[in-house]
This record gives structure tokens, C-alpha cells and sequence, in this order.
């Protein structure tokens, strides 16, 4: 387990990830783009519910109801900083990619 979360650690960890997978390399599903779990290759939906991340909590909330299911969310996580080091919580965010990650 690496101890080193610092932005720099995280973008060349992706992007060495990302290289192996597109060339071939063995990579267990963990770098294929969502849109290879949703869609067929013609470009047909194949999975019942699609929820949004920009509306999580509707959509969630909408498939709890239809299927008549006690569940919610929990609330929002604390807040992170983007200073390309961890804050006091210790995450990164999408906000410390690099543009060569993304």
C-alpha cells in the first residue's frame, strides 16, 4: 500500500495504468470507460436505470421508490481542498489531474 498521496503520485500512477491498458496490457476492468457498461457496440442502452451523477440523489431517490426500497444516500462528504496536496481529509479530487492524466 502507498503512503504517498501527493497529486503527483496519483497522475503518474493513472497515467501509467491508462499506457499498459491501451496497449494491451493487463488492466481487470478497473480503466475501461463507463460508456462500456451501459451501451452495446451498435450504441444500445443495455442496463434498466441510468443514474446521473450531476442529479445522483433524485435519480437514487426516483429507483428507491419504484422499486419500493427503504434506502437513501448518505449526506455530502466533507469538502477537500485542490491545492494539489491532500487536505485534512487525505483525498485527492479530479480537481489535482494533470491535463496529460485527463
Amino acid at each position: 500500500l502507498c503512503n504517498d498521496t501527493t497529486s503527483e503520485t496519483m497522475n503518474n500512477f493513472i497515467q501509467k495504468k491508462s499506457w499498459s491498458c491501451l496497449h494491451g496490457k493487463r488492466c481487470a476492468g478497473h480503466f475501461l470507460p463507463q460508456h462500456d457498461y451501459v451501451y452495446d457496440m451498435e450504441g444500445n442502452q443495455v442496463i434498466d436505470h441510468l443514474l446521473r451523477f450531476e442529479h445522483l440523489n433524485e435519480d437514487f431517490s426516483t429507483l428507491m421508490t419504484l422499486y419500493d426500497l427503504p434506502i437513501g444516500l448518505p449526506g455530502k462528504m466533507n469538502a477537500r481542498n485542490n491545492t494539489g496536496q491532500t487536505g485534512a481529509s487525505g483525498k485527492l479530487t479530479v480537481a489535482n489531474f494533470t491535463k496529460k492524466t485527463i
